[in-house]
């Protein structure tokens, strides 16, 4: 429905107050291609519907961030949800997602970062996925200082309903004030994989339920688990 590719120096900024649905792709989808970019990506949508891809995919190759805020429905029938992916290992951009209800075939929320900057995902209303992650984030990079921080209500999943892994010497924040749901595997699982990490983990939830594990919550590093 919407596609901005941009191979330059720039960025990409799209604005939708409506509806978005496409019948054979992606609802919205944003990329940079060059990895010399110190642009960013940033999508600002009410409902999004991608009944053929992912609702939302935004992928920078560069080294600015990502920011998606979504205000209404973002579905994706065949795909993500909402998908932010930051390639380059000098990144020094954060991925910021705010979204409301989210529905996704392959994960709900999937951010990843292989730059040096964090992650923040905030969701304020229902993220569902039978199959897989509810909300998946990952921060790829040993030298990323950045935190991973995940605020939701709630999440229906088929396998972790919050899964953060961070590779970096940050930390990992949760919190879900509604109900998380996991029909096979964790309800949370936290994990910082980084012997030179000091960062804390600090988990917040209300009700749980989980096939194995509720929280499942690990630290290599120097930090602590709350």
């Amino acid at each position: 429905a919407i596609e901005a590719i941009n191979s330059g120096a720039g960025g990409i900024s799209v604005t939708s107050t409506g509806d978005v649905e496409s019948s054979n792709g992606y609802g919205i989808r944003g990329v940079i291609t060059n990895a010399t970019s110190t642009s960013d990506i940033t999508i600002n949508a009410n409902n999004v519907a991608g009944n053929y891809g992912s609702g939302v995919r935004a992928s920078n190759a560069g080294t600015g961030g990502i920011s998606v805020t979504s205000t209404g429905d973002v579905s994706g029938v065949l795909g993500y949800g909402i998908y932010a992916n930051l390639t380059n290992a000098l990144a020094t951009g954060d991925i910021t997602i705010n979204s409301y209800n989210v529905t996704g075939a392959i994960f709900g929320i999937y951010a990843k970062s292989a730059g040096t900057g964090g992650i923040s995902v905030t969701s304020t209303g229902d993220v569902i996925n039978y199959v897989n992650y509810g909300i998946k984030a990952n921060i790829t990079n040993a030298a990323a200082a950045g935190n991973i921080e995940i605020n939701a209500y709630n999440i229906t999943a088929g396998s972790d309903a919050i899964d953060a892994v961070n590779a970096g010497t940050g930390g990992i924040s949760v919190t879900a004030t509604g109900d998380v749901i996991n029909y096979g595997n964790y309800g949370i699982s936290a994990k910082i994989t980084n012997a030179a990490a000091a960062g804390n983990i600090d988990i917040n939830a209300y009700n749980i339920t989980a096939g194995s594990d509720a929280i499942d919550a690990t630290n290599v590093g120097t930090g602590g688990i709350s």
